[in-house]
């Protein structure tokens, strides 16, 4: 029986259904945010066993990130990794923060545009660039259903930021070829995730507190993310061993649909279960990723699965806001969608793929100044 390594080495190395996964989670993630925008909360379908496809987006995103970064990791040294992902994160990041502080506040907050450029709650939200997490912009969306959040999705980034720093310290150690290291580092990583979980509430209160807080538990779902990563990363090193059958995947779907019916979403927010439960949703989208499913015709001009999820939100907020047409949850999913895409599509082509067509050039940078340096060091 073919094995998910089959399937890659048949491919060059590319999974020829990846493209496609991603961008159906990005997509999955706009659809959901459609309900909390015009109703306030996620009824009707929240209350229904389709809670489980909301609740194992990300999971599967970050499993999924976890097997294509593994990849990576292994041909590439930490220097070359490092810059990899940075060039990759930032741009992009750092672009629809400044667009969002910038031009959309302005655009729609309550207070003068003099008080709106002055005041503090402004200049923090820039804090989001270096993974310190704030939704709220001075006056902007008081009125709309979902609240005065801006990007709620901004929530995901110290833990992106977070596995690619675990990532780098498994680089360093020589663990991202042995499977067995990579899945005891996840289930060490679950279980401190489990126990910080529950012992969040028993901290000092504080300003900085509260932002780790927010950053890295995030109303329970947060800590599985890492090791729903990591063991994204064992299933690439595994993947000689994983076969590429029709009927595990058909299983796996089926206990996700039993996971809808027989659990609540309350309880998805314990760690401990999302995990267990983690090697499924990583079976499900690494399967699809590897299946030969044509690339949709728009979405093949480039990978604007990014873009989607950086957008997705706050130009779900801005219609809103607009227009109380869009709080009808089928109009507020068309117009999303197809603003979404194309502010995707220009994150994609005006900042993401320039800059990374770079990435040889910043690489060799960085490699000759660390070669530089070393001579110095070492003298030392």
């Amino acid at each position: 029986m073919r094995s998910f390594g089959d399937v890659l080495d048949k491919n060059n190395g590319v999974g020829p259904g990846f493209d496609f996964a991603r961008v159906f989670l990005a997509l999955s993630v706009l659809l959901w945010h459609v309900l909390l925008m015009s109703r306030g909360n996620y009824e009707p379908l929240i209350s229904t066993p389709a809670w489980i496809y909301n609740y194992s987006i990300l999971p599967m995103f970050f499993g999924l990130s976890g097997f294509l970064v593994a990849g990576s990791a292994q041909r590439n040294s930490l220097t070359v990794f490092a810059v990899n992902r940075g060039i990759r994160i930032f741009p992009a990041l750092i672009v629809e923060i400044a667009l969002s502080a910038l031009i959309l506040g302005p655009i729609f907050t309550a207070y003068p545009l003099t008080e709106y450029f002055t005041h503090p709650t402004l200049y923090v939200y820039f804090l989001n660039m270096i993974a310190l997490v704030n939704f709220k912009l001075p006056g902007v969306f008081l009125n709309n259903p979902g609240g005065q959040v801006v990007n709620g999705s901004l929530w995901t980034v110290p833990f992106e930021f977070l596995c690619y720093f675990v990532m780098a310290f498994i680089i360093v150690k020589k663990i991202i070829n042995k499977p067995k290291a990579l899945l005891i580092t996840a289930f060490a990583v679950m279980f401190l995730a489990t126990v910080a979980q529950a012992l969040a509430h028993m901290l000092p209160q504080s300003f900085y507190v509260e932002k780790i807080l927010n950053a890295y538990i995030h109303s329970g779902k947060g800590p599985a993310l890492l090791p729903c990563f990591l063991l994204g990363a064992a299933a690439f090193s595994l993947r000689y061993k994983i076969p590429m059958d029709w009927r595990l995947f058909a299983g796996s779907l089926l206990v996700v649909l039993l996971a809808g019916i027989f659990f609540e979403p309350a309880s998805w927010e314990n760690t401990f279960l999302v995990v267990i439960f983690a090697p499924v949703l990583i079976y499900i989208v690494c399967y699809v990723g590897l299946l030969q499913i044509p690339r949709l015709p728009y979405f093949s001009k480039g990978d604007y699965s990014y873009g989607i999820y950086l957008y997705g939100f706050p130009i779900q907020q801005a219609l809103v806001a607009s227009s109380e047409y869009f709080k009808n949850s089928w109009l507020l999913l068309i117009a999303s969608v197809i603003t979404t895409v194309a502010f995707a599509s220009f994150s994609w082509h005006c900042i993401e793929k320039p800059i990374l067509g770079q990435r040889k050039k910043v690489t060799a940078w960085f490699t000759g100044w660390k070669a530089k340096e070393q001579p110095a060091s070492s003298a030392a």
